[in-house]
């Protein structure tokens, strides 16, 4: 599981920092890119075209990594012969008796997005 979430991590950043490279690029040098406005100067930019049709392989990909490491959880949890209920509970029972330095994601997080950005891409669904 840690070695399938650390690929994902890796796979993730360099994703991000080219698409950041590839969009700063254009928008701190508009006049060496045609069109009137920056989403026609984003998508003259093959780089970003390739990023944008690459997301659906992305969204499949990060879909098949969630169900196989709830795959693996699932193995491990049968090799220790635990179920899932039980591993809960031990888990609910450590959590009052262990010091944590990490805080819980938060599930009900919605990131604050300004659809006005020149930075957010609107996709249709």
């Amino acid at each position: 599981c840690f070695s399938t979430m650390h690929i994902v991590e890796d796979d993730w950043t360099i994703f991000s920092k080219e698409m950041d490279i590839a969009r700063d690029e254009i928008l701190y040098h508009r006049e060496q890119y045609p069109g009137n406005t920056l989403n026609s100067k984003l998508l003259q930019d093959i780089k970003i075209r390739q990023f944008l049709s690459d997301i659906h392989n992305r969204k499949c990909w990060l879909q098949y990594i969630i169900e196989r490491l709830r795959y693996d959880n699932y193995v491990n949890m049968a090799a220790i012969g635990i179920s899932e209920q039980e591993l809960s509970e031990f888990i609910k029972m450590r959590e009052k008796e262990i010091k944590l330095d990490k805080v819980e994601p938060d599930i009900n997080y919605t990131p604050n997005i300004n659809p006005d950005s020149i930075t957010t891409i609107q996709m249709p669904y």
